[in-house]
């Protein structure tokens, strides 16, 4: 199970984390090569994939929905790593014929600050 804050992320099927950086390019005049630095660790970003199981699954999303305002919480992927200060950025809901509509399934992504 995925914790954000105190908020159990419900049937969390997968995790993606990915690295990223901060490059800067910087045009030197009457040079014919610029410069190019490598300034620091962008930090993680780390998408987490699940179901909604609940019959209250209106309510459910809109929990979920309401953790992206911006505000670091701790994320414990519950792994054996150590905790991650992160926001949550975008959260998409999916529904298909298959499970029909009182089975979402939510996609979350979530930025790593510092």
């Amino acid at each position: 199970m995925v914790r954000f804050g105190g908020y159990a992320l419900q049937h969390a099927l997968i995790a993606g984390i990915q690295e990223s950086r901060v490059i800067v390019d910087h045009l030197i005049p009457s040079a014919n090569i610029g410069y190019r630095g490598d300034e620091t660790a962008g930090g993680r970003i780390i998408t987490i994939g699940g179901e909604i199981r609940d019959a209250d699954y209106a309510l459910r999303i809109e929990e979920l929905r309401r953790r992206a305002d911006d505000v670091a919480r701790s994320l414990d992927l519950e792994d054996g790593s150590a905790v991650i200060n992160a926001k949550v950025s975008t959260i998409e809901i999916t529904w298909t014929v298959e499970r029909g509509l009182t089975r979402p399934s939510y996609q979350a992504t979530f930025f790593e600050t510092g």
